[in-house]
């Protein structure tokens, strides 16, 4: 892979690094014959095997800019080699002094937290109360706030949407008895024998002795297809 005049014949075996496996193949030059257990490799490979470091270390060492150990590998590995912008940030922490370049451990909760249980439990909790907060969920399940959202629009696809109000719910009589009184109006109409300067309409307004609640409280979990809930407004 890389054109040095001289090279040098080591013993090696598969290696892993940074979590990228380096097979014995890596390093060998087909033109010529490698005895069983043995590599040819060039004196920056000789010196990352026997240094026990990794291209990486030993590149960045040498002042070899991110872009160039990228393209070696790429030339080397394929589709399966790191991208650019991970190999970059391989070399800073290479050039700061750090050693290891695995991911150092994150506060908070592990994603892990996602998991069938919690997900039906919220489920659960929803079914019974589709007005319940993101709050009032950490507080029932002691998951953290990204993972209940994450559970609530991603695994159960739920929105949480304002409810509507509607000034009252008729029964079925009412709504016959309206519908019989407009189709009564509109035969007058069409037999002549009303016209439309005859027919005074009016307002209704509405007083409430009782508060429906705040719009924030009303809102509700629902499917992506369901249609909002409703509240009626009169006491």
């Amino acid at each position: 892979v890389y054109e040095y005049p001289l090279k040098c014949r080591v013993r090696a075996a598969n290696r892993t690094h940074f979590g990228v496996q380096y097979p014995m193949s890596t390093f060998c030059t087909p033109e010529n014959f490698v005895p069983q257990g043995y590599i040819f490799c060039t004196p920056f490979q000789f010196l990352s095997l026997e240094c026990d470091k990794t291209p990486y270390q030993v590149r960045t060492a040498l002042n070899i800019e991110a872009t160039t150990i990228h393209d070696e590998l790429h030339t080397v590995f394929g589709d399966e080699a790191p991208s650019y912008r991970t190999v970059a940030r391989w070399a800073q922490w290479v050039r700061e002094g750090r050693e290891e370049i695995e991911d150092e451990e994150r506060s908070g909760r592990p994603v892990t937290e996602t998991t069938l249980d919690n997900i039906e439990e919220i489920r659960s909790i929803v079914n019974d109360d589709p007005h319940v907060t993101i709050a009032e969920l950490q507080e029932h399940t002691g998951l953290s706030y990204g993972t209940v959202h994450r559970i609530l629009s991603d695994h159960l696809e739920l929105r949480k949407i304002t409810a509507h109000y509607i000034p009252k719910q008729l029964k079925d009589y009412q709504r016959d008895e309206r519908v019989r009184i407009c189709k009564e109006n509109l035969s007058r109409f069409t037999e002549g024998g009303w016209r439309l300067s005859d027919v005074i309409t009016g307002d209704e307004s509405w007083f409430f002795h009782q508060q429906s609640g705040r719009k924030v409280s009303n809102a509700a979990w629902v499917a992506k297809d369901d249609p909002p809930p409703t509240i009626i407004r009169r006491n």
